[in-house]
């Protein structure tokens, strides 16, 4: 079991093994009185496809082994610490990030800032959105040409009027 702050990992070879789990917590939440919100909790599976199949099977299963845990979101990926974890994170780890980097690069447009300005809230505002994920995985190829974009918009230039090189060379200057 991994734990940070109230973000809990636990990886089990076999469902079963979730008794002792569920026993951990229970005692935990009769010296603590917290509780576990199943709502909020994904049980990630890691050796087989979370299909409807899957996921019915286990429900049954939780259902007569762990009653509490019956409504417990089952999955392929799920997010900890900020990140999507499980068998097919690939495809998504980024996708969150760059949806609010994207965002954050239409409010500071939205902002009707300065060149110097726009630049200042760039880099404090949407870079950062990028950063944390940037230390521990690998950004997707494309994302050259969506920091391309996001600086178009961030600085109410049309569509491709500058070159990447063109954008180092205004850093420079401002």
């Amino acid at each position: 079991i991994q734990a940070c702050a109230d973000d809990l990992a636990a990886a089990m070879r076999w469902l079963k093994q979730l008794k002792n789990i569920y026993t951990i917590f229970m005692l935990f939440s009769r010296i603590s009185g917290l509780v576990l919100n199943p709502r909020k909790c994904i049980l990630i599976l890691c050796s087989v496809l979370a299909t409807l199949r899957a996921i019915s099977l286990i429900r049954d299963w939780l259902r007569e082994n762990i009653p509490d845990w019956e409504n417990i979101t089952i999955a392929n990926k799920g997010k900890l610490l900020g990140f999507v974890i499980g068998p097919v994170s690939a495809n998504f780890v980024w996708a969150d990030a760059l949806a609010k980097y994207k965002l954050r690069a239409k409010e500071i447009n939205r902002d009707g800032n300065s060149m110097v300005s726009a630049s200042l809230q760039y880099n404090c505002r949407a870079t950062s959105v990028l950063g944390y994920l940037s230390q521990l995985v690998m950004a997707p190829k494309s994302i050259k040409q969506i920091e391309h974009g996001a600086l178009h918009v961030v600085f109410h230039l049309a569509t491709n009027s500058l070159s990447r090189q063109s954008f180092a060379s205004v850093a420079e200057m401002i």
